[in-house]
């Protein structure tokens, strides 16, 4: 229903908000364990980026949804919390408020929300951060990943209408 993805944003919007929220949490704990785990084997900074890029492909070419994923937004905001927990907790608070604003004005939600909590941790935050900035960098490139592969999806769906 809807776009047909499985993502959260589409069963939150065309299934129910229960459901929705259960998709969310899913997808979140997806991308946080996969982080987690990768820690725990003792990887780091470009090893836990190859995980967490591996994680979002499985996402978007789930094999259980017949390769149509969603488009990996909270999957990456659970790699965000997991790589980077305090920016994931900022990420999460101000990308809500931003897509709910956004949706407001007509707006796509996911896109404003994603868009400015990981440009604010690109240049707000991380020049000024104590921590790795190779993996905050690496972060924000997912996220333009995510970003990307949504508005293609977006495009070849409005495209085959």
């Amino acid at each position: 229903t809807g776009t047909g993805l499985a993502g959260a944003a589409n069963v939150f919007r065309n299934v129910g908000h229960l459901q929705g929220v259960l998709v969310f949490a899913g997808d979140l704990t997806k991308g946080m364990l996969a982080v987690m785990i990768a820690h725990r084997m003792g990887l780091e900074g470009a090893s836990i980026l190859i995980t967490a890029v591996a994680t979002l492909g499985g996402h978007w070419n789930s094999v259980f949804t017949r390769f149509r994923g969603g488009d990996g937004v909270s999957t990456l905001l659970g790699i965000t919390l997991a790589a980077m927990p305090m920016y994931g907790i900022i990420t999460i608070v101000i990308g809500i408020v931003m897509a709910a604003v956004a949706r407001r004005i007509g707006q796509h939600g996911s896109i404003w929300g994603g868009s400015v909590t990981y440009g604010l941790i690109l240049f707000v935050v991380l020049p000024f951060s104590d921590g790795s900035t190779f993996l905050g960098l690496g972060v924000v490139f997912l996220a333009v990943l995510v970003l990307a592969h949504g508005i293609i999806g977006y495009r070849r769906r409005i495209n085959s209408l």
